[in-house]
């Protein structure tokens, strides 16, 4: 075969298609007790990912000039975008979007604890970003192990 007919049938798309197929039937026989173990370790991780990236947020906020608020926000929004992305990207519902996940809660938590400590009490950024992270993960890893949830948004004449 002619050399472009080797490469048409070494393209990637094909190989992707097949690759996901493959995959797929191979997690089959491992049943959901298996692929269910990798749940709690995924969510510590993800904690520790969304605790990083809002003071990471937050802090380029600061660098910016910002207020206190619109760094808050922006880190809030850094933290969760970027795990919004990446569960858009695997076709997965975003954690942000599940119902009662303290997900952007626990996020603010931390970025405010950040901001608070940089901008009212002048703490070094360094010492303040441990401390920020360690709150987002704290928050985070209790609402993970206590089963906290947040509940639905009522409308005034719901009630």
């Amino acid at each position: 075969p002619s050399t472009v007919r080797r490469f048409e049938r070494r393209s990637l798309a094909p190989r992707a298609c097949c690759r996901r197929r493959a995959v797929q039937r191979a997690a089959r026989p491992c049943g959901a007790a298996r692929v269910e173990r990798f749940a709690k370790p995924f969510l510590v991780l993800d904690a520790l990912g969304v605790a990083a990236y809002g003071v990471v947020g937050a802090s380029k906020a600061l660098v910016a000039g910002l207020s206190p608020a619109a760094c808050v926000f922006t880190g809030v929004v850094n933290a969760v975008g970027g795990g919004m992305i990446r569960d858009v990207l695997v076709r997965e519902e975003p954690l942000m979007l599940k119902p009662g996940q303290f997900y952007a809660v626990a996020s603010a938590a931390g970025v405010a604890a950040f901001v608070l400590l940089v901008t009212a009490m002048h703490a070094p950024v360094e010492a303040a970003a441990a401390v920020g992270i360690a709150v987002t993960l704290m928050v985070r890893l209790l609402s993970i192990r206590l089963n906290w949830t947040t509940r639905p948004v009522r409308r005034p004449d719901d009630a």
